[in-house]
């Protein structure tokens, strides 16, 4: 009885579906309803809770795999930073990153993000592209 009530909400997703038959299409809840309605019809109570318990877990690493995505994909859109510093006589000036022009120099300060295509004038560094690439490989 318990199995019964805990699959409600999927055998009638179910239901819905195989009632939608212009589609012509049948989808994953349709068989799983089937397979515990077959169940519990048969008196495997456990293998309808199986089959529960099998769902709700891919329900949750679903959820867990969409959120770990947004997240990326969050942090490649906010990849830029809005100001970086230029070099003027000698000193170092900050200003938004739209007002860099050709032509003019770039400082770097460990951790910051590159926010214009550059040249390395002067110095050495190790550049993390994982972001972008999708892969930990450093660039001298």
């Amino acid at each position: 009885m318990i199995t019964s009530a805990l699959a409600i909400p999927l055998v009638k997703k179910g239901f819905k579906d195989i009632k939608d038959i212009k589609n012509k299409r049948f989808i994953l809840e349709t068989f799983l309803g089937a397979g515990i309605v077959a169940a519990v019809t048969a008196g495997e109570a456990v293998a309808a809770l199986e089959i529960l318990r099998i769902t709700s877990g891919g329900a949750l690493l679903q959820a867990w795999i969409t959120e770990r995505s947004r997240k990326s994909i969050r942090n490649i859109l906010q990849i830029t930073e809005k100001n970086t510093y230029i070099l003027i006589d000698g000193a170092e000036l900050e200003i938004p990153v739209e007002d860099v022009k050709v032509g003019d120099t770039v400082v770097l300060h460990t951790g910051e993000k590159i926010s214009v295509d550059e040249k390395v004038l002067r110095g050495e560094a190790l550049l993390d592209e994982s972001s972008i690439t999708g892969r930990f490989e450093t660039e001298k």
